[in-house]
């Protein structure tokens, strides 16, 4: 299910109500339409199951569900990074903080389809990662699970 994060202003009564970057994300990108259902969260441990109700400019919908979510990462990283040639750093740093975008992840129909062909299927838990820096991350995890990370 697509997954949004939301400002406590932008849910009210039972109501959500995206913000200009999130409405042209779910009407132009994902190109989801009246009835379509979508996670949003409101970044304080709380996730609400939204019925869509208009797509477009100023896209609205009404809470079906609400849920405990998954709280932050109690983890205190600090990254230490020696400085690489060019304008590199910008982009170090951005993939290595801001992890958390609504990209959406497969359908069932793809998961099923990677199952049918023998594919393992699995799931990062409830971090979302950014779709650029999921797969160097679930390579560093599987080459550090499995001793090839020195």
């Amino acid at each position: 299910m697509r997954r949004f994060t939301l400002q406590p202003e932008r849910l009210a009564g039972g109501r959500v109500s995206f913000d200009a970057g999130e409405s042209r994300h779910l009407s132009r990108v994902l190109r989801l339409r009246p009835g379509d259902t979508v996670l949003a969260t409101d970044g304080a441990g709380r996730d609400f199951t939204v019925r869509l109700e208009s797509v477009g400019e100023a896209a609205t919908g009404t809470v079906l569900a609400e849920a405990a979510g998954f709280p932050a990462s109690p983890l205190a990283i600090t990254l230490i990074q020696g400085v690489p040639k060019g304008d590199k750093m910008e982009t170090i740093v951005r993939s290595a903080s801001v992890v958390v975008g609504p990209e959406g992840g497969l359908a069932r129909a793809e998961v099923d389809a990677a199952r049918a062909h023998g594919l393992i299927v699995t799931s990062l838990g409830p971090r979302i990662l950014r779709t650029e820096t999921a797969g160097p991350a679930i390579v560093a995890v599987l080459q550090s699970r499995f001793g090839d990370l020195g």
